[in-house]
């Protein structure tokens, strides 16, 4: 049996190492371990549809010895095969994952007798009914190993960076050996599951939750099978419903519904944005400083262009002009010289309406356009220069065709329009109350609350029209959903185990 490591845990008060990791294969004869073991498995990364992919190794700590057993996928059904069979207790952290691991190597379904015996337990389902049994709740930073090792255990294991692909427990492949390092992470994982279930007192009803939790795991993993030419029928069906209370609701002069609020604004901001990173990108200008986008940075970028355009000798200067623009903080106000450029840019090309919108979209999107021009000339800049006259034609008649970025009117929304009808019908309806959300203080109606206008009286059929138009929206987003149908076309549903009641509650299809 080869000896992989030798480590010193820090669990104090529970346990002190240091602790031998072995491995194991089903060659060697089967140790013999002490009354209760700490087990985890590592496995190939998780997909949408293979909740429970290969395993690549095994993980089982024996505090009596002072060892944790490691074996790889081809030798763990033998491992779980035996040590099921024997009168020893198993604690797991999360059962319901690792049950469906293991179960994939072990024909025998070894472990799915030990747990009808109740000689597994999960350690997540013991802390959790301990909160709930002591504090009435489950704190947040009860749900992983990770947090409860830190809270219960004062105990920081090593996860690496949650992002990062080259992390401990994202690396593990079949076929490639593992490495010290690894072999440490699952051992401190085995070594903290045992220890929680020592400083954690059991509970008296762990044992049925610990078979619910693996019983809703296979629930979610197999998935519930979709038929699709029932789903298509339905969605045809409340498509069409849809359709037709939206072409009642145009009747009434409500903002179409199906063309969705654009913040042009943030957008052509966005564009901006982009324009001068691909502009800095070709001209070889690299800056670490924030873009400070306003108007009077981007009336200097128009100077610099406009003073150096046109001259081939001058690009270097231009670049450097533009670079000084995208990475300056100062003020707004422009020097001297620049502002007598300024006015002659201004005279020129008429440019007077543009700078002075109300609205930041005008400056943004006319300069933006320009520095888009201006990078479909970048061949060419070195014999002839910069265009920056064909530039600002090109951006001023994409402003000419959009009339509505220098409007200060904002037309109003499908949602201004119905908070306004709301609080009219409140208005002009004595001791109408209608129920408003919670933090922002809007009303909002639902088929369910259309008995508070019946009983005053009123009918209102645009309310009417509209709350059967939502209906239809709701059952489409959220029930006829097809981003809920994964690619082996089934929905797998996303179970909590617990809840503070002492129920299991299902969320939503994962995602």
């Amino acid at each position: 049996m080869q000896t992989l490591a030798i480590i010193h845990p820090e669990i104090k008060d529970v346990f002190e190492g240091p602790v031998t990791i072995k491995l194991w294969s089903r060659t060697d004869p089967f140790p013999t371990l002490g009354p209760v073991v700490g087990v985890d498995t590592e496995t190939e990364l998780i997909t949408e549809t293979n909740l429970a992919p290969p395993m690549v190794v095994m993980g089982v700590f024996d505090p009596a010895n002072k060892v944790c057993y490691i074996c790889y996928w081809e030798d763990a059904a033998s491992f779980i095969n035996q040590l099921s069979k024997r009168e020893i207790y198993q604690f797991y952290f999360n059962l319901g994952f690792d049950e469906m691991v293991e179960d994939n190597e072990d024909n025998e379904k070894a472990l799915m007798d030990a747990i009808e015996f109740g000689r597994v337990r999960d350690m997540q389902i013991r802390i959790q009914l301990n909160d709930i049994a002591t504090i009435g709740y489950i704190p947040w930073n009860h749900w992983s190993l990770e947090d409860c090792s830190n809270t219960i255990l004062n105990v920081q294991l090593d996860k690496g960076e949650k992002d990062d692909p080259e992390s401990h427990r994202l690396t593990f492949r079949r076929g490639i050996q593992i490495t010290p390092k690894q072999a440490e992470y699952l051992a401190w994982d085995c070594m903290s599951t045992w220890a929680l279930g020592v400083k954690v007192p059991e509970q008296p009803t762990e044992v049925q939750h610990t078979k619910g939790m693996v019983v809703l795991a296979h629930i979610s993993a197999n998935g519930f099978p979709v038929d699709p030419l029932v789903f298509d029928e339905f969605e045809r069906l409340l498509q069409k419903q849809r359709d037709e209370y939206r072409l009642k609701l145009l009747d009434f002069g409500f903002p179409d519904p199906y063309t969705k609020e654009v913040d042009e604004n943030a957008n052509y901001k966005q564009f901006v944005l982009t324009q001068a990173t691909l502009f800095g990108q070709l001209s070889d200008m690299e800056t670490e400083k924030p873009y400070n986008l306003n108007k009077g940075n981007m009336r200097m970028a128009l100077v610099y262009m406009f003073n150096f355009a046109d001259e081939p000798q001058r690009t270097i200067e231009f670049e450097d002009s533009v670079k000084y623009w995208l990475t300056q903080e100062k003020s707004k106000n422009l020097r001297k010289q620049e502002k007598i450029l300024y006015d002659m840019l201004v005279d020129e090309f008429n440019l007077l309406p543009y700078m002075t919108a109300g609205k930041d979209i005008a400056m943004n999107a006319f300069f933006g356009h320009i520095l888009e021009n201006l990078l479909t000339q970048q061949e060419e800049k070195v014999t002839a220069g910069y265009n920056i006259r064909q530039a600002i034609e090109y951006a001023s008649e994409i402003m000419d065709a959009h009339p509505h970025w220098l409007s200060s009117e904002k037309p109003v929304g499908p949602r201004t329009y119905l908070q306004n009808h709301y609080k009219h019908l409140e208005d002009s309806t004595p001791g109408l109350e209608l129920p408003r959300t919670p933090n922002s203080g809007e009303i909002k109606l639902s088929l369910q609350d259309m008995w508070l206008l019946e009983d005053a009286g009123v009918k209102d059929p645009f309310v009417d029209v509209y709350t059967h138009y939502t209906h239809a929206t709701k059952y489409l987003s959220t029930y006829l959903n097809r981003d809920n149908i994964k690619a082996d076309g089934k929905i797998h549903a996303k179970f909590t185990n617990l809840m503070k009641t002492g129920r299991t509650s299902c969320t939503r299809p994962l995602t």
